[in-house]
């Protein structure tokens, strides 16, 4: 994981690496699903459908708390509480009168300098690869995402690479006002809201593909309780 100023001395080391797997098992008993793999032709064209499967674990663990304490039920906010980004946390929980057992206050990644507008210097620089990322992202919270691009402009040095994001209380990837940034061969899985967002729809350049001009490749999302992309 890298995070560092462009202005600073700090050498910028980089690993990369790619695994592939053939994995053979035998199934004690039948399966309690259908699990389709085909492969449907479309005119010139062959779709290949079938269970897609995501490595969810690495080396590097980014975690909120888990502490088994918080696994109990807790009263939900009440009606008119403000769920600002820089309000004053008074209680846990936005889904009011509904009763969780966790206070859904995980871990945030959030990356926010103005860029400088006459040189167009890139003032900070987010690179997230091969690490995993779970109990992150702050219920009901506005700005409290596991990761968070904040109106930074051109962010075209920085990338979100070979992630696995599970079990978050606020989405996965929020980008703000941010351009040029790579998210590529991520995992998402189990989350609440929507997984990968653009939030103006200003933002330009991303390698995604919903606001023009951005291109969504290799990322998979399952499980979550609102769009994917």
């Amino acid at each position: 994981m890298e995070l560092f100023q462009t202005s600073g001395t700090i050498e910028d080391l980089r690993w990369f690496f790619k695994l592939a797997r053939t994995l053979d098992g035998l199934l004690m008993s039948e399966v309690a699903f259908t699990h389709l793999g085909v492969t449907q032709n479309v005119g010139t064209t062959s779709v290949e459908l079938r269970a897609e499967v995501g490595l969810l674990s690495r080396n590097i663990v980014y975690q909120g708390s888990t502490t088994p304490s918080w696994n109990t039920t807790i009263q939900a906010c009440p009606t008119g509480f403000d769920p600002g980004e820089f309000a004053v946390q008074t209680c846990f929980l936005g889904r009011y009168g509904e009763e969780i057992g966790s206070d859904q206050f995980g871990a945030t990644i959030m990356v926010s300098a103005s860029m400088d507008s006459t040189s167009g210097t890139q003032a900070a620089i987010l690179r997230l690869s091969n690490i995993e990322v779970s109990n992150a992202g702050q219920a009901f919270r506005l700005g409290r995402y596991p990761v968070h691009f904040h109106m930074n402009g051109n962010m075209s040095s920085s990338y979100i690479r070979s992630l696995t994001i599970h079990q978050t209380y606020n989405r996965a990837v929020n980008i703000h006002t941010s351009h040029y940034v790579a998210v590529d061969d991520n995992v998402i899985y189990n989350i609440m809201g929507g997984a990968v967002f653009l939030e103006d729809g200003v933002e330009i350049g991303n390698v995604l593909m919903t606001n023009p001009n951005n291109i969504v490749e290799n990322n998979a999302v399952a499980d979550g309780t609102h769009f994917g992309y």
